[in-house]
């Protein structure tokens, strides 16, 4: 199929779904000038478009709107990974460790040694740092939990750092580093301690970033992403990285809609909601934006620094703190509601979703009537009594469909926080029917288990809450809250636009919009729910520009 050129493009004969109310599905499309300029029937396209048109007849095959992330570490993912180390492979600790001992051989002397992927699973108390020495001796080594939460890292690594018993923490309590008896560090490093480590052993410039960003945005393309919203870049420069982004959005070699955040990673002085007004009042086109404040309100439960109500089966001494004092959160939930930012909260335990919805209910009482587009990510496990309360507040509800299974992480989290609400994890479903707007975005390269940016494993899992691909694997409970397939889609679709304030330009396929669509070789609702995953994606356009095309797709069949 050649590159479309500036004529009117017509694609007909497809099982075109809209997400339209109303009308939900067409047979053709026709695009012009990057906009789609009609939805409709083949002979309405045909007429409208003209004989000058460029026609391809898709053959019955599906067409969706360009899927939208809406939560993903797409810079940190694309500089992260270390082909040579895919940590997240190994699923016991003697694949993990044959896999460091496989690496250390074939490149001795390499240092630092970086990696991202190791499962909390496999290591219940945490890893120490006497594996990695005796692995790679005196060589530094950090390697990143498949959460991002922590980091494994050898005695190099600490003592590049500068960092031994008389070290203080950055963070008493929720951001540190572990020890033994003696106050000696472990070798695991909680939540933004990591930082310290990072900070000494890396330096991340301009060119490296841009490397990277070309060097992964075909990737997504390719699964059929056009739109991400970046929840945090994380220990990199915010300003680098937006000025990166967006020079290569205005030299026209960014294939994506990137929506960033200025990110709240602790409980600093910092004036939060100032520093994002600045970086919006730069970085505000359509493709590249500073537009959202992102909140860390609490950590993770295999931590035990996830916030919960009560406390944690396995540590009942403590429920976990919140990572910013409720006061202060609610200051600047407040402050930033009132200057009419969005803020997109990391609550994962039971405890900061309640301070989370607690917060934007303050605000809407105490702050003028606005379009409030707030989100609370993760809705691990939600108190029965705060489930209403999202769509009550207008609050999303944003989360990650290839965590919605019962695997080995599940089993740890059994252990951490109880058989109660692990019986009662995802209530997506519960939400959707009160109303409320559910999102799904993968949070790559964070995970629990699996590790995929695919759009598709997050709608297959969030509609069978199953391992992708096991049709007679036991359902996550409660069985009931599994997503409906147009709701899943809607999920990834119009639901994140909306959540990132694009759905009056993408999200649906409807006229006057971006030409932002993907082509997939079947139809997803002809397809068994456990073989949505494996289905491909033949193309994918934004703003009427191929950013991918399947080579073995001709356009006909």
């Amino acid at each position: 199929m050649q590159e479309f050129d500036a004529r009117p493009l017509v694609l007909q004969g497809g099982k075109v779904y809209t997400l339209e109310p109303g009308r939900p599905w067409a047979e053709a499309i026709v695009i012009r000038g990057g906009e789609i300029a009609l939805v409709g029937t083949d002979r309405e396209a045909r007429s409208a478009a003209g004989r000058e048109a460029t026609v391809v007849d898709l053959a019955g095959k599906m067409v969706l709107p360009g899927l939208v992330e809406s939560h993903i570490h797409f810079v940190v993912g694309a500089m992260s990974q270390n082909p040579d180390l895919p940590l997240a492979a190994a699923n016991t600790y003697d694949e993990l460790v044959e896999m460091l001992e496989r690496y250390a051989r074939r490149h001795a002397g390499s240092e630092p040694v970086l990696a991202w992927g190791w499962k909390q699973f496999i290591f219940p108390e945490g890893p120490r740092k006497e594996t990695l020495d005796r692995i790679f001796g005196d060589r530094a080594v950090q390697l990143r939990s498949i959460d991002g939460h922590s980091s494994w890292v050898s005695s190099g690594a600490l003592s590049r750092a500068g960092v031994d018993a008389n070290f203080p923490d950055p963070q008493p309590g929720f951001a540190y580093l572990v020890r033994d008896a003696d106050g000696e560090p472990t070798g695991l490093v909680k939540e933004t301690a990591s930082d310290v480590i990072t900070n000494a052993l890396v330096t991340r410039d301009r060119d490296q970033v841009a490397r990277a960003v070309r060097g992964w945005q075909g990737k997504l393309a390719r699964a059929g992403l056009t739109t991400v919203y970046d929840a945090g870049f994380l220990d990199l420069d915010e300003e680098m990285v937006f000025e990166v982004l967006d020079g290569l959005a205005r030299r026209g070699e960014l294939d994506l809609r990137i929506v960033g955040s200025h990110m709240v990673a602790g409980p600093g002085e910092e004036d939060h909601v100032g520093r994002l007004l600045a970086l919006r009042a730069r970085y505000a086109s359509d493709q590249v934006s500073a537009a959202v404040l992102k909140i860390y309100l609490d950590g993770v439960q295999e931590l035990h620094t996830a916030f919960l109500l009560a406390p944690y089966a396995d540590r009942p001494e403590t429920a976990g703190v919140p990572n910013l004092p409720p006061e202060k959160f609610r200051e600047l939930v407040m402050t930033a509601d009132a200057a009419g930012i969005d803020v997109h909260v990391h609550a994962i335990g039971e405890g900061a979703t309640r301070l989370t919805l607690d917060a934007v209910e303050g605000a809407v009482r105490c702050n003028r009537p606005w379009d409030r587009r707030h989100t609370s990510c993760h809705v691990y496990y939600v108190d029965p009594d705060d489930l209403p309360r999202f769509a009550q507040l207008g609050v999303i509800g944003q989360t990650s469909g290839e965590w919605i299974v019962r695997d080995e992480f599940h089993a740890l989290m059994e252990r951490r926080i109880g058989r109660e609400r692990t019986e009662n994890l995802y209530r997506l479903n519960t939400l959707v029917k009160s109303g409320a707007t559910i999102t799904l975005g993968s949070d790559w390269p964070a995970s629990c288990n699996i590790m995929t940016y695919e759009p598709l494993v997050q709608i297959e899992m969030a509609h069978t809450r199953r391992p992708p691909g096991e049709r007679d694997a036991e359902i996550l409970p409660p069985a009931d809250e599994c997503l409906s397939l147009p709701d899943a889609l809607a999920a990834m679709t119009i639901n994140a636009a909306r959540q990132i304030r694009r759905d009056d330009r993408i999200g649906s396929l409807v006229a006057g919009k971006r030409a932002d669509l993907v082509v997939l070789e079947r139809n997803l609702f002809d397809v068994a729910p456990h073989e949505i995953h494996r289905t491909g994606v033949l193309l994918t356009m934004m703003d009427g520009r191929i950013t991918y095309r399947d080579p073995s797709w001709d356009g006909r069949a």
